[in-house]
C-alpha cells in the first residue's frame, strides 16, 4: 500500500489576514445548484482561500466534503483513486476496502467500472456530498480526465464536484455549460472590488492610505489579491508620503520573488 500524504486530504489553514468575502461565499452557495463548479484563475486570486473559508461555514448544508489537493505526482489513475477513496470517509469500511483491493489487482484497471461502483455507493448512502479537486491544472493524464468526466456525468443527485484550477481543464465544459450543469467563477469574479480593496488595505493590513492611494493600488494590480497583498507589504517598509504608489511597488523584491517563484517558474519553457 502506497503511503498517503494526509495533508493533501485537508483544506489548508486560512491566513489570519484573509479578508472575509461574503459576496463570493454567496456566489459559491448558489453555484452549487449545478453539478460542477469550476473556479479558474491564475495563481494568487484566492481560489483555495475562498474554498477553505466557505467549507468551514457550510458543514450544515454539506456535511460530507471530500478535499484533495492535487500535484504532478497524481498523474496516475490508481494513485488518484487511492486518494479519492480516502477523501470520502463516509463510505462504509467494507466498501472502502473492496474498492482499494480492486484497485490493487494486477489486471488492467477498468476505470469506468471502478467509478461505477463508487457512484453506486454514493447514491446508496444518499448524503449530500461535495468532492473538491484543488490545483487540477497539475493533472495532464487523459485517463484521469476521462474518469472525471464519467464521474461528473453520472453523479448522484445530492453530489457535487468543485474544481479549482489555474487554467480550464480538458473536460467537456461546453457540453456541461449547455446542459446547465456547470457554474463558473473566474478571475474577474475573484478580483477585489474597490470596497474589498479598501477593507483589506485599511483594516486587515492597517495601512494609513488616502483614497487616491487605494485607487492607484487597485488599478495597478487590477484587483489581483496577491498583488495587493505584496504591494501592501512593500508599502509597510517604505514611507509613501509624497511618492506615487506605483513608484514604491515597482520592482519591489516581494513582487519580483513571487512572480519568479510562483508564476514564471511554473510555466513551460516556451511560455517563459
Amino acid at each position: 500500500m502506497m503511503p498517503l500524504v494526509r495533508t493533501k486530504l485537508q483544506p489548508p489553514e486560512a491566513s489570519p489576514s484573509l479578508l472575509a468575502r461574503p459576496r463570493l461565499y454567496e456566489r459559491l452557495r448558489y453555484a452549487l445548484h449545478s453539478r460542477v463548479v469550476l473556479i479558474t484563475a491564475p495563481d494568487g486570486y484566492g481560489k483555495t482561500s475562498l474554498l477553505t473559508v466557505w467549507i468551514g461555514e457550510s458543514r450544515k448544508e454539506w456535511p460530507q466534503i471530500a478535499w484533495l489537493t492535487l500535484d504532478a505526482a497524481d498523474n496516475d489513475l490508481r494513485r488518484l483513486f487511492v486518494y479519492l477513496v480516502e477523501a470520502l470517509p463516509h463510505l462504509p469500511p467494507t466498501r472502502r476496502a473492496q474498492l482499494q483491493a480492486w484497485r490493487e489487482t494486477e489486471v488492467g484497471l477498468d476505470a469506468e467500472q471502478w467509478c461505477t461502483e463508487l457512484l453506486n455507493d454514493l447514491a446508496e448512502i444518499g448524503d449530500a456530498t461535495i468532492i473538491v479537486f484543488d490545483d487540477y491544472h497539475t493533472i495532464t493524464d487523459n485517463q484521469i480526465h476521462h474518469a472525471i468526466t464519467f464521474l461528473v456525468e453520472h453523479l448522484p443527485q445530492r453530489c457535487r464536484l468543485i474544481i479549482a484550477t489555474r487554467s480550464d481543464p480538458p473536460l467537456p465544459l461546453a457540453r456541461w455549460r449547455a446542459r446547465g450543469q456547470l457554474a463558473e467563477l473566474r478571475s474577474f469574479d475573484l478580483a477585489f472590488t474597490p470596497e474589498e480593496a479598501a477593507a483589506f488595505l485599511l483594516e486587515e493590513m492597517e495601512l494609513p492610505l488616502e483614497r487616491e492611494h487605494i485607487v492607484a493600488l487597485l488599478e495597478s494590480t487590477e484587483g489581483w489579491p496577491a498583488g495587493l497583498h505584496l504591494a501592501a507589504l512593500a508599502l509597510r517598509h517604505h514611507s509613501h508620503q509624497g511618492k506615487p504608489v506605483d513608484t514604491i511597488i515597482s520592482g519591489n523584491r516581494y513582487l519580483v520573488d513571487y512572480l519568479i517563484e510562483d508564476v514564471f517558474n511554473q510555466q513551460p519553457s516556451h511560455i517563459q
